[in-house]
């Protein structure tokens, strides 16, 4: 479900303040208050670049309250590296295909490289304050462009009832 990769961290004066990121443009297509990605600036995807050259989006993200069990749309692998895990126990977990078993569950600490499984269905809980973190992606996955508008429609449903019921 996960790897972890013995990867440099990204050296801090790269990394912009969550107040500066959330003055750039949310890239998140989904409808939520609870959770948005931004391009990270030129000068930390040139670096990111050098790292991770096959792929091609480098985003910062931002998660306030716990994640509900999903599937990403848009990507199959994540692969992420968390500045602030945004609170002492925030876990992602696995489910089996009735999204009612955990089969893997992992709490990640903070400035370690780690790719996640996104096409199994998993959350993140525990939350308890804002979950900074940099996602990277290979590239825009055709698995979102076959999508039906109706299913990116219940996704973004399922992401926005987290936000309102406050989790």
């Amino acid at each position: 479900m996960y790897t972890i990769f013995d990867l440099p961290k990204i050296p801090k004066h790269l990394i912009l303040s969550i107040e500066e990121v959330l003055k750039l443009d949310n890239k998140f297509t989904g409808l939520s208050n609870n959770y948005s990605t931004h391009n990270v600036q030129n000068e930390l995807k040139e670096y990111l670049q050098l790292m991770f050259p096959e792929h091609q989006f480098f985003r910062y993200q931002l998660l306030k309250g716990n994640i509900p069990i999903h599937v990403d749309v848009s990507r199959d692998i994540a692969i992420n590296y968390i500045i602030d895990t945004g609170g002492s126990n925030v876990s992602t977990v696995w489910y089996d295909d009735t999204r009612t078993t955990a089969i893997e569950s992992v709490v990640f600490q903070p400035n370690i490289w780690h790719s996640i499984r996104t096409d199994i269905p998993h959350n993140v809980n525990n939350i308890t304050e804002q979950r900074f973190a940099i996602t990277i992606t290979k590239g825009e996955d055709k698995k979102l462009l076959n999508k039906s508008d109706r299913e990116r429609e219940e996704y973004d449903k399922l992401i926005n009832t987290s936000s309102k019921n406050g989790d």
